[in-house]
């Protein structure tokens, strides 16, 4: 009687799920990096103080040097924003009346303290933090007396502008550590495969 022969049937390798997944990585790592390095810096600002029912609101601020303050008189009567006797930064607005506006801008690091000459019982405090150091290019100033560091009441002169801090390192070292992993899951997805064709051959066997 003739042998008959069993047909043998193979299956169709199926995409291993590490590769695709260090495939997605590398993709990833391509897109985001040049995402990252389109987002600016933020740069110091301008801090906001309200008189209102006899008291500073609010009473202690932390704020980066060169940044503005700006004293607002919502009370019914007049007000002063004074620097306390000794500080290294001295000021006085001078009677603020309702509704008015008084700005100082803090250039170095320190803690400051304020009062209301008119009320004294009216007191807080300002500590200013040293700005982060950045790697841009000093810009060119114009020289300045040494009274700029206290404002008249509010005006719109460019003098108190910031410049904008240097924008943020890239992301090209995210970039490469996605690499890295991708080509690990690559490896790691070679050698299952090749454990699971060994196991089958065993089975065949």
């Amino acid at each position: 009687m003739p042998c008959m022969l069993r047909p043998e049937f193979r299956s169709r390798p199926r995409p291993n799920a590490s590769v695709l997944l260090a495939l997605f990585a590398l993709a990833g790592a391509l897109i985001v990096g040049p995402i990252a390095t389109a987002q600016p810096a933020a740069a110091a600002g301008t801090a906001h103080i309200s008189i209102s029912n006899f008291a500073f609101s609010p009473s202690t601020i932390t704020i980066t040097a060169g940044t503005e303050v700006d004293v607002t008189n919502t009370d019914p009567t007049a007000h002063t924003f004074t620097s306390d006797p000794g500080d290294a930064q001295q000021w006085d607005s001078g009677p603020i009346q309702p509704g008015g506006v008084f700005s100082v801008t803090f250039p170095s690091a320190g803690t400051f303290g304020f009062h209301c000459n008119i009320h004294p019982s009216m007191q807080g405090t300002i500590t200013v933090v040293a700005a982060p150091a950045t790697t841009a290019a000093p810009a060119t100033t114009t020289p300045t007396s040494a009274s700029t560091s206290q404002s008249s009441p509010r005006s719109t002169s460019a003098a108190g502008a910031v410049a904008p801090t240097a924008l943020p390192r890239t992301g090209s070292a995210g970039a490469v550590r996605l690499v890295t992993v991708a080509v690990t899951l690559m490896l790691f997805g070679g050698a299952f495969t090749a454990s699971g064709a060994r196991r089958r051959r065993r089975r065949a066997g």
